[in-house]
């Protein structure tokens, strides 16, 4: 790819501007270092370097760009999906009083307390 390429992927995602928390905290259970930027979210950590953002729409939707070389937008946006899912689940968790076990890398046993 060459190096003034830019890759763009929306999600079809919503995500409501009162779980913006809940998807910053996605980012950074992914293990991204996220600082806010005029654009959204610029992610930085092992995988992904400075030119990769995730930003919010105005209508809500995810929007993940990239300049970097050889960045795999697809993994990433999945990642992000399954990062941001299990967080909305351990914030409902803490809501209602659930304990969460992690019983596998992607899935949870709810019990109530």
């Amino acid at each position: 790819m060459p190096c003034w390429t830019v890759q763009t992927m929306e999600l079809s995602d919503h995500i409501a501007p009162e779980r913006e928390a809940e998807f910053r905290q996605a980012l950074i259970a992914l293990g991204y270092t996220v600082s806010e930027n005029r654009y959204g979210y610029k992610l930085s950590g092992d995988n992904y370097t400075t030119r990769t953002s995730v930003c919010l729409t105005e209508d809500g939707r995810v929007k993940v760009t990239s300049a970097s070389q050889g960045a795999d937008l697809t993994s990433l946006a999945n990642q992000v999906r399954r990062a941001y899912s299990s967080e909305i689940v351990r914030t409902a968790s803490r809501r209602y009083g659930w304990n969460l076990t992690k019983t596998s890398e992607r899935t949870f046993a709810a019990i109530r307390r």
